[in-house]
């Protein structure tokens, strides 16, 4: 009688822990994945950062090429006067 109880009490045991590990894992699964999220937003959001730079870039190098060859011109002009 007392180790049909026994083993009755920890079979009840054994399922609440089961169940309890499962839920932290779950939670913990949940964090992660909360985790990734944030990360992938924040690439996401460099990425945007980092595209824009590479096109001011672009768009400076251009306005100084330009610029460059403005000045070339005025120089030939003013050596041909």
């Amino acid at each position: 009688m007392i180790s049909s109880v026994g083993l009755l009490a920890w079979l009840f045991w054994r399922r609440y822990k089961l169940i309890l590990d499962k839920n932290v894992a779950a939670k913990e699964i949940e964090k992660l994945k909360s985790q990734v999220a944030e990360k992938n937003k924040l690439l996401e959001q460099e990425e945007i950062v980092r595209k824009a730079i590479e096109d001011a870039s672009r768009t400076k190098e251009k306005e100084f090429e330009q610029l460059r060859t403005d000045l070339q011109e005025e120089k030939q002009v003013l050596e041909q006067e």
